[in-house]
């Protein structure tokens, strides 16, 4: 699980990150950026957003999620700081591996 700092809930700030965000596109998730509405030293901030309709258990839903959340635990100093970013992962996802999908998140965060 992500620390404290490094999440972002996604009923307070979803709209904000939709607006002042830009969107880029991969094979494996759809990203959205925005600055930080902290400060441009905070720690990156993340929200992920997995719907029903990419999984329909809840089960597939959380495993994938957790998944995501230590692939990015394991390596927040490769993202950059000052960043609020929103994940939503796409089918694809399902059968990669955590170093594709470090990769992945590697190049739309940066």
């Amino acid at each position: 699980m992500l620390s404290k700092q490094n999440r972002i809930s996604l009923r307070t700030e979803r709209i904000r990150l939709e607006k002042a965000g830009v969107t880029r596109h991969s094979p494996l998730f759809i990203v959205v950026s925005a600055p930080s509405s902290l400060a441009a030293d905070a720690p990156p901030r993340f929200a992920l957003l997995v719907s029903r309709k990419l999984a329909p258990l809840s089960v597939t839903r959380h495993r994938l999620k957790r998944t995501i959340t230590e692939v990015i635990r394991l390596n927040l100093a490769r993202f950059p700081k000052g960043r609020d970013f929103l994940l939503i992962p796409k089918k694809n996802l399902f059968s990669a591996n955590r170093e594709q999908i470090l990769e992945d998140l590697y190049k739309l965060c940066s």
